[in-house]
């Protein structure tokens, strides 16, 4: 099973609230993942389903939590329309990189921990999915710095 580590103090303030001992192994298992240990803030947990690549972000284990213990319940609503920007892949990469999504995302500002996050996501990916080979990448570019 994949396993991942989470800042706790990143984790309560996405979550809105701390929890700890029981109540924190109790809502873990609740949401399908086992703590496994906490040393110097940072919490060790095993997923114990392999289909829920969303328990391997710290903001994923967030929103799972808050759906869980009935803080925000449903589906996140996200308002998506076409960025304007054509993703050109050239084909000598097509054996490489088969499939590419993308999305622009504006008005957001990611702070260092976000990023530590999802590239420590992007490593889980590649071990647990990947099975230890690049099959997939995830990037975050400032869209101000690229000229489309």
């Amino acid at each position: 099973m994949p396993s991942t580590s989470v800042y706790a103090d990143d984790l309560f303030e996405l979550l809105g609230r701390r929890l700890v001992g029981d109540d924190l192994a109790s809502a873990m298992f609740g949401c399908k993942a086992e703590v496994e240990g906490v040393e110097a803030g940072e919490i060790k947990l095993e997923i114990k389903d392999s289909n829920r690549i969303d328990l391997l972000s710290t903001e994923g284990i967030a929103r799972t939590l808050r759906g869980y213990l009935g803080t925000e319940t449903g589906l996140p609503k996200y308002r998506a329309k076409p960025s304007g920007i054509e993703i050109i892949v050239d084909e000598k990469v097509g054996n490489v990189r088969p499939y590419v999504v993308a999305c622009c995302a504006r008005g957001v500002q990611l702070s260092d921990e976000t990023l530590i996050s999802y590239m420590n996501l992007q490593e889980k990916i590649h071990v647990t999915y990947g099975r230890g080979r690049r099959r997939m990448a995830i990037g975050f570019y400032d869209l101000d710095l690229i000229v489309p």
